[in-house]
């Protein structure tokens, strides 16, 4: 089943609380942005990101992994997270 990028980008959107995560695309690509909420300081920012990679819920899973552990491995601001805060676990795809 192919997703739309609005439903796409809710799932990513909502895999990353308590930090928020915007979704954004401008023709062919997408760009990810997750972030502390009462800061507004940024912990990762991915650009480029094909939207045809976010069509199907295992591309969501898949993308959705990868940026979790960037997040937790490569981010350099990641020390500033506590790491019980980063979701773990299966992405949900209920009620969509």
């Amino acid at each position: 089943m192919a997703f739309t990028f609005g439903t796409a980008r809710a799932i990513v959107e909502s895999s990353f609380m308590p930090l928020s995560c915007r979704c954004s695309h401008e023709s062919s690509s997408a760009r990810i942005r997750i972030y502390d909420a009462a800061t507004g300081e940024p912990h990762l920012v991915v650009a480029g990101i094909s939207i045809h990679r976010l069509n199907t819920s295992h591309e969501i899973r898949k993308l959705v992994g990868e940026l979790r552990y960037e997040l937790e491995f490569c981010a350099p601001q990641l020390n500033r997270i506590p790491r019980p805060l980063l979701k773990k676990g299966p992405v949900s795809l209920q009620g969509l």
